[in-house]
């Protein structure tokens, strides 16, 4: 029973059970017989339920005259919730639960009205795995089996209402076998499965089955490029495809299409009459198969520069912010009224320049503090005191900042995004509508500028932090890698207030395609042992090879000297103030003159 349990880990989730309309008798044997093959379905789901749970049983229930009955069973053995329909009752197309189920259906023959009652519209949607227990009504039955027409008429009728995986067990004699159907190139073959090859790979290599591949562009999770004649495909995306054809031993074609993927992505079922088994792109489409499988979530978020530097010009205020500056200005105008109204004699001019006298640091000749009246020297004394330990810590902050950079305000919200002046830039034309949506905050919609792809790469290599860019979670996760070799990096994604909702993206693959019978598995299995990791930075050093990165961006160093343009506006205050003098000078010698 190896092989029917590996084949049943090709799906996962719910477990949908069916008993047909077995007339069971009372004779011993007969009920031996039936035990037995009960037997064995309950411990082929004990091995299902080991590896991958069960989200509920139904049993679709005939005339099974056992005691214990097999539902009883079921709730002893697995204490699941298990949901009773008659099979009698034919086509009831309900509702269940949303998950990779597997049905298991007992049945007397090919006239059992059980075989009917499948015949649901949900079970032909989902990615539902069918396995037949073929049990005969009576012990005078007990030795026959089902002929190869029989199953071929049995399989045809899994065909035709889209039941992809299907499994037909029965004994003969003693031994029990497993039958399946593969539906390949317009061909349905059936084969018996055994434990010593791989009957689904056999038949692709006999029919010489070529897989189809449609690509687009989507960097750097995944793209075509041309290398020495032949299409090949690169990022996560290409190499688990490729290695997904050397674990089946198939070649694929490649069938690129041109553009950048956007959100408005279609997707193609046939080219040249040939069916397009996988399209290489994660898309988010609701009305997939749930053979597709979902790789990866996704949100689209605004990607903010980490640290913004300030310009030189502006360090005063940001470092001492705008109240202090204001307190600055109060104290200078407050210390000027006080010598003016103290001294009748003090002119406006000369207590305004006293007070800048004051702020700077300057101390007072004491010949001239002798002849201060005694609230001019109060003043005087105290304030001097306060503005040394003022000049005191800012030139401590000054000299830290001007080492270690000053830089903008942190955007960490709506609220900051707002307040600061970044612009926002994308490469897909569908972005605008997820601002008019309010998808992405609608109040940022007017910052948003649209680039051709070439531009925005660009603007993102040569870490251009003037731009906040639109990006999908997926892409951001292998372009991030673009900043592994920063201590500090300059671009980050933040909260939910610059994203959108997270939507499933799937792996689109034809229900027509023979791979949708074990590309899930296959996934399931590189998923824990870790390796997606490993190909996420293989695909991203694949992409920097066909774009032509060699170097990544390494941290500038933060100690540097001042640049002599930083103290400008000091060296103008001092010529200014110099100038002033000279022509007050002039002005009282031309007055004395006179």
């Amino acid at each position: 029973m190896r092989i029917l349990w590996i084949s049943l880990c090709l799906c996962s989730g719910g477990l949908l059970l069916a008993a047909g309309q077995l007339g069971w008798q009372h004779h011993p044997a007969a009920r031996q017989s039936a035990d037995e093959d009960i037997g064995t379905v309950l411990d082929i789901l004990n091995e299902f339920v080991d590896r991958n749970g069960v989200w509920n049983f139904i049993t679709f229930t005939g005339h099974m005259d056992l005691m214990p009955s097999f539902q009883q069973r079921l709730m002893e053995k697995f204490h699941t919730p298990l949901y009773v329909v008659g099979s009698n009752l034919g086509p009831l197309n309900r509702l269940y639960l949303k998950a990779t189920n597997v049905v298991v259906t007992f049945f007397t023959g090919l006239d059992d009205p059980t075989l009917s009652a499948l015949n649901d519209t949900l079970l032909s949607e989902s990615a539902f795995t069918i396995l037949f227990l073929h049990r005969p009504a009576t012990d005078e039955e007990e030795l026959k089996y089902l002929s190869p027409k029989e199953m071929r008429i049995l399989f045809g009728m899994c065909l035709r209402q889209h039941f992809g995986l299907c499994l037909l067990v029965f004994r003969r004699e003693k031994i029990y076998e497993i039958w399946a159907y593969y539906y390949i190139a317009n061909d349905m073959t059936i084969q018996r499965m055994n434990n010593h090859d791989n009957n689904f790979q056999n038949i692709l290599r006999q029919k010489n089955y070529r897989i189809l591949v449609q690509v687009m562009n989507d960097m750097p999770n995944v793209f075509w490029y041309n290398s020495t004649g032949n299409i090949r495909i690169g990022g996560i995306i290409g190499i688990m495809l490729q290695e997904f054809m050397l674990n089946m031993n198939a070649t694929m074609d490649i069938l690129p299409i041109e553009g950048q993927q956007n959100s408005d992505y279609k997707i193609s079922k046939k080219s040249r009459g040939r069916i397009v088994d996988v399209v290489a792109n994660l898309v988010d489409d609701a009305s997939l198969s749930e053979t597709c499988p979902v790789l990866a979530d996704s949100r689209t978020c605004l990607l903010v520069p980490h640290r913004v530097p300030a310009p030189w010009m502006s360090y005063v205020f940001i470092i001492f912010g705008i109240s202090l500056n204001v307190i600055f200005v109060v104290f200078i105008l407050w210390y000027t009224a006080i010598k003016y109204l103290a001294n009748d004699r003090r002119s406006l001019t000369g207590a305004l320049l006293s007070a800048l006298r004051l702020t700077l640091g300057i101390p007072m000749p004491n010949r001239e503090f002798l002849r201060l009246r005694l609230p001019e020297k109060f003043m005087e004394v105290f304030s001097f005191l306060g503005m040394a330990m003022f000049i005191s810590v800012t030139g401590s902050l000054l000299a830290t900042s001007l080492t270690s950079g000053v830089f903008k305000p942190a955007v960490t919200n709506l609220a900051t995004m707002q307040a600061s002046d970044l612009l926002i830039m994308t490469n897909d034309p569908t972005v605008p509508l997820l601002f008019h949506q309010n998808q992405l905050p609608r109040s940022l919609a007017g910052r948003l500028r649209v680039v051709d792809s070439k531009t925005m790469f660009q603007h993102f290599v040569d870490l251009n932090y003037s731009y906040a860019y639109v990006v999908r979670t997926p892409n951001w996760r292998a372009m991030s890698l673009y900043q592994q070799h920063l201590k500090v990096p300059k671009f980050r994604l933040i909260g939910n207030e610059l994203c959108t909702a997270a939507r499933l993206l799937r792996l689109p693959i034809s229900t027509q395609s023979p791979l949708r019978f074990v590309f899930g598995s296959f996934y399931e299995r590189i998923f824990e042992s870790g390796l997606l990791l490993k190909w996420n930075r293989m695909g991203f050093d694949n992409y920097r090879a066909v774009i032509g990165i060699k170097k990544l961006p390494l941290d500038t160093r933060i100690f540097k000297p001042l640049p002599l343009s930083f103290f400008t506006n000091a060296a103008w205050i001092y010529v200014v103030g110099v100038l002033l003098s000279i022509l007050s000078l002039i002005i009282e010698r031309l007055i004395r003159a006179t």
